[in-house]
């Protein structure tokens, strides 16, 4: 690792380098992960042709570019981990007087029970 000479901590530099390196690595790991699930499914599943690992470096680029996952540091997180959304939900109940917070939270509670009611109803 990369350690500064003041002791034990990693220097700015050298964090830098540790998240180059291990980023890179994941990216490469992710595009092997690739290729090796088109080759053991699709050409058997719909008959295609089994790919390189460069062209699984090319689909894995395509469809990050596609599906819009190069955030790059703006701090957006995943889709199941909130992300920005949750931010403007705090944001709004912050602004909120404590009678209106109240009001929302429980139309909110009386929604998420009749959803409860009508599900449970239908599993009997």
């Amino acid at each position: 690792m990369y350690y500064s000479q003041r002791g034990n901590k990693m220097s700015r530099a050298g964090k830098k380098v540790w998240f180059i390196l291990v980023s890179v690595s994941l990216i490469l790991v992710m595009c092997y992960f690739v290729m090796f699930l088109w080759n053991a499914l699709l050409p058997d599943l719909l008959h295609v042709n089994m790919i390189s690992y460069s062209q699984a470096i090319g689909l894995w680029v395509l469809s990050r570019l596609l599906f819009g996952r190069f955030h790059f540091g703006r701090g957006e997180k995943s889709y199941a981990g909130g992300g920005r959304a949750e931010y403007r939900w705090k944001d709004k109940l912050s602004a909120m007087s404590e009678a209106d917070r109240s009001t929302f939270k429980a139309e909110w509670r009386a929604r998420c029970a009749e959803k409860g009611r009508a599900a449970g109803a239908e599993q009997s």
